[in-house]
């Protein structure tokens, strides 16, 4: 996965932070339905997990304002905006009760001219890469949600949009869809 390449005796993200100067890269893992209790399992089965060793971990409790046992597109949300919000949710916070859009880290970096990729194993408008760009209720609108990549770069000052994409999901985009993200470059 990834290792520290030592510079004059210290690790580079250990200088780095001595420096006081921010980090070159920034790469949010999320274990899509991965708690605790499953990192413990692979440690009892196969001994010091390297996920375990990177420089800066977080845990984050992730459940829901309405539900306990939250689903992966509330839980992306919180991890993705920092508020948690309604079992299905994409991108919302719950202020006085509503649901509203809430700025996610993508689009806080696509604000800051940052460059932005997202990469996942499912399609590009499943809940959890949808929650870094999308704003919906419900997680089902995948119309909704290709629409809000689509339109990144109109809703985002300074947005370029992202830059790398590898997910699945052609399918979720129309012609329409295709032919402005090619157009986008």
């Amino acid at each position: 996965l990834l290792k520290l390449v030592k510079m004059d005796g210290a690790p580079r993200y250990q200088r780095a932070l001595e420096d006081g100067q921010p980090p070159k890269n920034v790469i949010l893992m999320i274990g899509d339905g991965m708690g605790v209790n499953a990192m413990t399992f692979g440690t009892y089965l196969h001994g010091e997990l390297t996920m375990t060793q990177l420089p800066v971990q977080g845990l984050v409790s992730t459940h829901g304002t309405n539900v306990v046992v939250n689903d992966s597109a509330a839980t992306a949300t919180a991890l993705s905006t920092g508020h948690r919000t309604r079992k299905k949710s994409v991108g919302m916070k719950v202020t006085n009760g509503e649901l509203e859009p809430a700025t996610t880290i993508l689009e806080a970096a696509e604000a800051r001219g940052i460059q932005t990729g997202l990469v996942s194993s499912t399609q590009l408008t499943h809940a959890t890469p949808a929650a870094f760009y999308a704003h919906v209720d419900q997680r089902r609108k995948r119309n909704e949600i290709a629409a809000a990549f689509v339109d990144l770069r109109q809703r985002i000052p300074e947005s370029d949009g992202v830059e790398v994409v590898i997910t699945g999901g052609a399918a979720d985009f129309d012609a329409g869809m295709e032919a402005q993200l090619t157009a986008q470059g």
